[in-house]
């Protein structure tokens, strides 16, 4: 029976473990889900901050757009406004230029009808008045001039809005006709130094008024320059801060979001704390348990005791399972360890012998280098005294051959001697002179062989017919063939006989021995 409470027990405490199991897993899957929002949370973040950069980049080719067309539609009204105050100044110059025009006609028609008249009577006063009176319609004619040339220079570079015009401007170009229209008329002159004197106070009038003008166009357009630039600047504080305040809002709600989800992550890993602290804490000592107090039967702990069992056994047998595979993998480890160091072993041989193998290699190379200059040179000297042992040859048989030519003419000689000694008197004579021609002949055609044959080169036949009467030549000849030495000198052998001996290998890779064709 106690064993059964035991059991129980045992029972109790797997399932609240397995329970206890599975609200750590649930609260693992929330931290992980946890984990899933907040770097969700962090990719909207740089998501927002892309957009919020784009938005500010958007915001300002905005307003870089938008000055541009203002600076545009204001430097195009003021091109108008200009224009149309040019055109205004531009008449009155006329109208200007025009009166002084008739002014100069009338002065010198008035001239002239009094120079007629009072030609004899006032001369003397004539003759200033009239040189006055010449000297002003042409200063006044030189300043009208002047005033049409230089008046449209009066245009000054401005490029500013529109608005910052005042309306003072226009009211004084308007008010410019009335002015030169208010001037007397000509007709109502009586005297000349009137009219002059009238016109230069009205010409300097105007010249005053242009430059007074000229002046408060530059000071206005100054003022709209300075105002359009504080305008822009005040804009462009206003929509920086504008785009601040939206970030910091921005940063303030996802760091709001931030604290709320390590609050929840922090709140979790102290739950699971507690929870394990609780798991650990439950020692239950199974015999201090009263079984008496235990009133379920027998028969209802039976299917919970097999069931668990047959846990127990197949949790067992997991164990053993893996067991066997922890070991079966320790075992290939030590093996793929031991595989690895042979491997190593096997790679530092290799090195050994691969540095070995070159050594031979450069050792036989340089071996190989070393005898073919030796055969080089050797073939040099062999073919010098090759050339040396045939001149020698050549000579001797040269005169071998002088020896036994004068040998034969002597013979000859004795031999047409003793003729002549035999034959008779009466033909002494003929037969005298017959064996000084012979002679002669003999002479001049053996001196001829022996001059070609002098000339011309020994044959092969020659010398073997010399090396057999000769024993010398003979072996000469034999040494020279045994070392393989032609008239071609140093290329006609690669190696000498003793070095044929050496099998050499042609590259590094052949390793069977080399067959000689």
């Amino acid at each position: 029976m106690m064993l059964f409470l035991q059991s129980n027990d045992n029972m109790e405490l797997t399932s609240s473990l397995e329970s206890e199991r599975h609200a750590v897993r649930d609260i693992g899957q929330r931290l992980n889900d946890t984990s899933m929002e907040l770097a969700e949370t962090k990719q909207t973040l740089s998501k927002s901050q892309v957009d919020v950069d784009k938005l500010n980049k958007s915001l300002n080719e905005q307003i870089e757009v938008n000055a541009k067309n203002q600076h545009f539609e204001a430097q195009g009204r003021l091109t108008d406004v200009l224009h149309q105050e040019l055109q205004s100044a531009q008449d009155t110059i006329n109208q200007l230029s025009s009166q002084n025009s008739e002014l100069k006609e009338l002065l010198i028609a008035e001239q002239n009808n009094r120079g007629s008249q009072h030609e004899h009577i006032n001369q003397l006063d004539v003759t200033p008045e009239s040189d006055s009176v010449q000297q002003m319609p042409d200063l006044v004619l030189k300043t009208g001039d002047v005033r049409v040339e230089n008046e449209p220079a009066v245009v000054p570079d401005i490029s500013e809005d529109e608005d910052s015009w005042p309306s003072e401007s226009s009211d004084e170009f308007n008010d410019e006709p009335v002015m030169t229209s208010s001037h007397p008329a000509p007709s109502k002159y009586s005297n000349r130094e009137d009219v002059v004197s009238s016109m230069s106070a009205s010409i300097r009038q105007l010249e005053m008024e242009r430059d007074q003008l000229r002046h408060e166009l530059a000071e206005i357009a100054n003022k709209s320059q300075s105002e359009i630039s504080l305008l822009q600047q005040h804009m462009e504080m206003q929509i920086h801060q504008q785009v601040q305040q939206r970030q910091r809002d921005l940063l303030e709600q996802v760091h709001e979001q931030l604290r709320e989800q390590q609050q929840q992550i922090n709140a979790l890993q102290q739950l699971v704390q507690k929870q394990k602290l609780q798991i650990e804490n439950q020692d239950v000592a199974v015999d201090e348990i009263n079984l008496e107090n235990s009133a379920i039967p027998y028969e209802e702990l039976k299917p919970a005791f097999a069931k668990l069992q047959t846990r127990f056994l197949r949790i067992m047998d997991e164990k053993a399972d893996l067991l066997e595979k922890v070991q079966e993998l320790e075992h290939i480890c030590q093996q793929l360890s031991a595989e690895t160091e042979t491997i190593g072993e096997y790679i530092s041989l290799y090195q050994i012998q691969r540095t070995a193998l070159k050594k031979y290699y450069h050792e036989r190379e340089k071996l190989i280098t070393n005898l073919s200059n030796e055969r080089a040179q050797m073939q040099a000297k062999i073919g010098q005294l090759q050339s040396l042992v045939m001149q020698q040859i050549q000579g001797r048989m040269h005169r071998e051959h002088e020896k036994n030519s004068a040998r034969e003419t002597l013979i000859h000689r004795n031999h047409l001697r003793e003729i002549s000694s035999k034959t008779p008197d009466y033909d002494n004579e003929g037969f005298e002179r017959q064996k000084t021609d012979t002679l002669d002949e003999q002479e001049t055609a053996s001196e001829s062989s022996a001059m070609s044959l002098g000339l011309e080169a020994v044959d092969l036949e020659d010398l073997e017919e010399l090396a057999a009467k000769d024993g010398t030549t003979q072996q000469i000849l034999q040494i020279f063939n045994q070392l393989n030495v032609s008239g071609e000198g140093v290329h006609a052998g690669w190696f000498s006989p003793a070095v044929r001996k050496h099998q050499f290998k042609p590259c590094r890779r052949c390793q069977e021995t080399i067959l000689d064709l």
